[in-house]
């Protein structure tokens, strides 16, 4: 069954998940059906929507209809799916319009701006009896699965015990990705914590399963920011967070990202076990007295074939299962909604000064670092939010 699709949002990730459309309909052979036809983009930015146009005319071989108006775009075009790839504050505002409009959906990460909304999105999808995923590409793709298959089985580092994951981006005193809004906590609900941390958090719940409590302390370290192309903008989220994390299994972790580096980018993650140590990073595994082992040879065994290489592919794949066989995703929304929390339980624990349990603001108990993001949303209403003239 050939699904009709369509992005809102043509920002730098659309490019990503057209990648992962293509590869889809390629892994399953030319003479086989098609998962999903792309036929309409929507976008306000008429560049932007004309050159993801332009883009999916050559990767897919058919033009999509573009639009200004994805309300428009949801009256006019007869779809299947939506894939929201837009700021994360209107996320649930545009879900529940496609909702409306009988479509099924793709949630870029975070699945919202916070666990209220996210969960809003969650249930209305229910009562609507549609299917929805989250495309995250940290727990997705081939070689990610396999990697998570040999953690799981012990044969890379026996049980994990130790978790360390760090990150450390230079922006130069710009915007990362060039986008503002990333750094208003309105928009984003918080900094790169949550543009690359949910990833991470993610991940964490999969290769570790849940955390139970999380401490952490942050700061804002460039509360102005500018590049050429936007000016300069006062910013209201961290640019860097150090964290802890307790692992219901019984593991311990130390996590840190930061988008306020200078000189030199940093990043590691290592899972340390009761037998040895994987290097994410580096692509290795030592185990207790033996050799540094390459970590690709050892899960080669692993690999599914099934699963497509990319990881946009493996999401839009898993959507289009969930559709017609009711398969269970693994990026689901509660999984989602999991990770979007163990970022927020840390900045809790950094607003309050106390260690915060993910389940308090999974259930809404603990919420004093999301009402600060509900004082900022009133700023969205106004034109360019933390501009400084």
């Amino acid at each position: 069954m050939t699904l009709k699709l369509a992005f809102i949002g043509t920002g730098g990730i659309a490019s990503s998940h057209l990648r992962g459309v293509a590869e889809v309909k390629g892994q399953r052979g030319a003479s086989a059906e098609r998962l999903y036809d792309l036929v309409a983009l929507a976008d306000p930015r008429a560049e932007a929507r004309e050159a993801l146009a332009a883009e999916a005319e050559t990767t897919l071989g058919q033009r999509p209809s573009v639009y200004s108006d994805y309300r428009q775009m949801l009256e006019r075009e007869a779809l299947d799916v939506a894939a929201l790839l837009v700021p994360h504050n209107l996320h649930w505002q545009i879900a529940r319009d496609c909702l409306d409009a009988g479509l099924h959906l793709q949630v870029q990460k975070p699945i919202a701006i916070t666990i209220a909304e996210g969960r809003r999105i969650i249930e209305y999808t229910q009562e609507k009896g549609r299917a929805m995923v989250v495309s995250e590409p940290a727990v997705l793709g081939r070689k990610t699965r396999a990697v998570l298959a040999a953690l799981h089985d012990g044969s890379l580092v026996g049980t994990p015990t130790m978790l360390l994951d760090y990150a450390v981006t230079i922006l130069y005193g710009g915007f990362f990705a060039g986008t503002p809004w990333r750094h208003l906590k309105g928009m984003a609900g918080a900094g790169w914590f949550v543009d690359h941390g949910v990833h991470r958090a993610h991940w964490f719940l999969e290769a570790l399963g849940p955390v139970a409590e999380a401490y952490a302390l942050a700061k804002t370290f460039e509360p102005v920011r500018r590049d050429e192309s936007h000016g300069t903008f006062r910013v209201d989220t961290e640019d860097c967070a150090m964290a802890t994390l307790r692992f219901e299994a019984g593991a311990l972790g130390h996590w840190l990202v930061a988008s306020a580096g200078h000189g030199a980018r940093f990043g590691a993650v290592r899972v340390y076990g009761t037998q040895g140590v994987v290097s994410l990073d580096s692509g290795t595994v030592q185990q207790d007295r033996g050799e540094v082992q390459q970590l690709e040879a050892m899960i080669q065994p692993l690999l599914d074939e099934r699963i497509p290489a990319d990881p946009m592919a493996h999401s839009f794949a898993e959507l289009h299962a969930l559709i017609n066989a009711g398969s269970a995703p693994i990026s689901s929304g509660e999984q989602a909604l999991e990770a979007l929390a163990v970022v927020y339980a840390c900045l809790e624990a950094a607003t309050t000064g106390r260690p915060t349990m993910v389940a308090d603001v999974l259930s809404g108990a603990a919420h004093a670092y999301e009402d600060t993001i509900e004082a900022a949303r009133a700023l969205v209403a106004e034109a360019e939010p933390g501009r400084v003239s």
